[in-house]
C-alpha cells in the first residue's frame, strides 16, 4: 500500500513538473516574440482568452427540431 501511494505521488509530481515546464516555455515564447517584434520595429499583441457562454433552455426540444427540419428543407429545395 505504501509503495502504491508513493508511485501515485511520483506520477502526480512528474505531471506537475510537466505543467510548470509548459507554462515556463509559453512565457519564454511570449518574451521571444515581443523581442523579435521590437527588433523589427513592430508590436506584439498577446492572444486574448476566449470565453463562450452556453445556455440550454429546457423544454423546447420540439421547437428546435422543427426549426432544424425547416432549415434542412429550405437548403434541399
Amino acid at each position: 500500500m505504501l509503495q502504491a501511494s508513493k508511485a501515485k505521488r511520483d506520477v502526480i509530481f512528474k505531471r506537475a513538473e510537466a505543467y510548470v515546464k509548459e507554462y515556463h516555455d509559453a512565457e519564454r515564447e511570449q518574451i521571444r516574440l515581443k523581442r523579435l517584434a521590437k527588433k523589427e520595429g513592430n508590436y506584439h499583441v498577446e492572444a486574448q482568452p476566449k470565453l463562450v457562454f452556453v445556455i440550454r433552455i429546457k423544454g423546447y426540444s420540439t421547437a428546435i427540431s422543427r426549426q432544424t427540419n425547416f432549415k434542412y428543407q429550405q437548403n434541399c429545395s
